[in-house]
């Protein structure tokens, strides 16, 4: 199995970013996983990593990360979650008045494609 590794430099680098109540994914995010509408999130509190991984929308765990307009071609969708934010940002011992952004490492293995993020990097 061959697993290709993607890092690009920061201006064209996906990234998340944390506030208080949301989470936001850049566009270039939404771009390189082929501008998917869902997202199923797993967050590892313990290795301090969060994986973005593409999903149907039928799933139970999918979040719509991501919005196609009729003009526009697709883009990224503000994620309300105060409870969400609240433990993530105690689990990591973030501020929670800290705006917080991550760039993520893209992985591909065969037709799949998901985010890396190691939010222990902050």
């Amino acid at each position: 199995m061959t697993v290709t590794v993607t890092r690009l430099d920061k201006a064209k680098c996906p990234a998340v970013t944390f506030k208080h109540g949301s989470v936001t994914f850049n566009s270039q995010a939404v771009e390189k996983l082929d501008d998917c509408q869902f997202i199923q999130l797993l967050i590892n509190p313990e290795k301090k990593s969060m994986i973005a991984t593409p999903c149907d929308g039928d799933d139970k765990n999918s979040l719509q990360w991501s919005k196609a307009g009729k003009r526009v071609k697709t883009a990224p969708r503000v994620l309300r979650g105060k409870l969400f934010t609240e433990k993530l940002y105690r689990d990591m011992k973030w501020d929670i008045g800290s705006t917080v952004k991550v760039f993520g490492t893209l992985f591909k293995c065969k037709d799949e494609k998901l985010f890396v993020f190691d939010l222990g990097a902050v």
